[in-house]
């Protein structure tokens, strides 16, 4: 297989594993709040054939103002993120959560000046837990 069709093929399985996904959530959504198919499509301002497509296996047109438009109704604000963007987030809580500990007068750091803070948090994702590991309170 060509690096070219690798590629398709993954972009067509990313694309199926996107919309499965917010099935999946708005499935979850409906059950939550006792929502039916039918009550969904009164609520979109659809046909009830239409929430049938966008539940099917074979959804081709799942477009983001329908998703939207399913999510206003469900009374659910939708938001988009990727990795990218949580990485994103996570370094700038991480700052700031250095920056409230170091000007926080009964929060002291239970390492040297010296010390690498950015390499006192454990390798894994939840760097904050490692973070408040090397922070007591003062006596």
């Amino acid at each position: 297989m060509s690096n070219h069709d690798m590629n398709e093929r993954n972009a067509v399985f990313a694309e199926e594993a996107f919309i499965v996904d917010t099935q999946i959530l708005l499935d979850r959504i409906m059950k939550e709040k006792n929502i039916s198919r039918a009550d969904l499509a009164r609520l979109m301002g659809v046909s009830r054939a239409r929430v049938t497509q966008v539940f099917s296996d074979d959804c081709k047109n799942f477009t983001l103002r329908l998703l939207a438009r399913a999510m206003f109704a469900l009374e659910e604000k939708p938001e988009i993120t990727c990795d990218f963007h949580i990485a994103d987030l996570r370094q700038k809580w991480e700052q700031h959560v250095l920056e409230m500990a170091r000007s926080t007068e009964n929060v002291v750091p239970m390492w040297d000046d010296d010390t690498d803070i950015q390499n006192c948090a454990p390798a894994n994702d939840n760097r904050m837990i490692g973070l408040a590991k090397h922070y007591r309170m003062a006596a």
